[in-house]
Parts: structure tokens; sequence; C-alpha cells
């Protein structure tokens, strides 16, 4: 069934997923699908199996230079503030919270937080290390 969506695709959006990068940096931060895998070095240098996955642990052994975004992992939870938010450990911010009930994005440096059914935007609070 996988080879009848890409048959069916047209040209020039298959080129486009093809030539998708695994990862985005900007000053304030690094987004990947899934993580990474602290033990493997620059994320330059990783397979793409663990920028799109991420290993079991990465929250917690990241030590990268930059503020880690990622998706994937269904980790959004109901904060006390009767949010659905992001997960925030170390320095890596979980931005999956479909699970929960909202798609969530985060805008950096000041932690805006856009989720569908929600408005206006909201501020997390971001812990100090992923302000520097």
């Amino acid at each position: 069934m996988h080879h009848l969506f890409f048959e069916a695709m047209p040209p020039s959006h298959l080129e486009f997923f093809q030539n998708l990068q695994t990862f985005h940096r900007t000053r304030d931060g690094v987004c990947t699908h899934g993580g990474c895998d602290p033990g493997d070095g620059p994320l330059e240098t990783q397979w793409q199996r663990s920028l799109l996955w991420g290993t079991h642990d990465f929250q917690m052994a990241y030590e990268g230079p930059d503020t880690l975004i990622y998706g994937h992992w269904s980790n959004g939870a109901l904060g006390e503030s009767e949010r659905i938010e992001p997960v925030v450990i170390g320095r890596t911010v979980g931005i999956d919270t479909l699970r929960a009930g909202a798609l969530t994005a985060l805008r950096l440096p000041d932690g805006a937080v856009f989720q569908s059914g929600s408005t206006p935007p909201w501020t997390l609070a971001l812990p100090d290390v992923l302000r520097s």
C-alpha cells in the first residue's frame, strides 16, 4: 500500500519530500522530528533514524548547545494551568501534544505557545537554561 501513495504523488511533491532536511537550526534552537541520539555526536553527523525517532532516554541525556524541540513522542500533558502543555526536560521541549487533545507550535525565544482550540497564545515557562 505504501508504494501507491508515492505513485499517486505529483513529481514536484515527491521531490519536496526527498529534499527535506532531518533537522532545522536557528539561533534560538534546533528542531527534529523525534529527538536525537545524545551518544552519537553532533546532529550534523547523526544517522537520519536517530533524528526521526530519537532514543528512549535522549531528553535526559541531551547536553547539546542548542535547545532541542522535537515531536513524535506524544508526551504532552495537562498542566497545573489546566492547559495541555509541552514537556520540558533538560534542554529539550517536546511539542507532540496531539494525543492529549491539541496541536502545538512553540515560538522561540519567548516561549509563546500556539495551540489548536486555544486563543490567544500563551507563554510556556521555559527554564533559564533554554533562554541562553
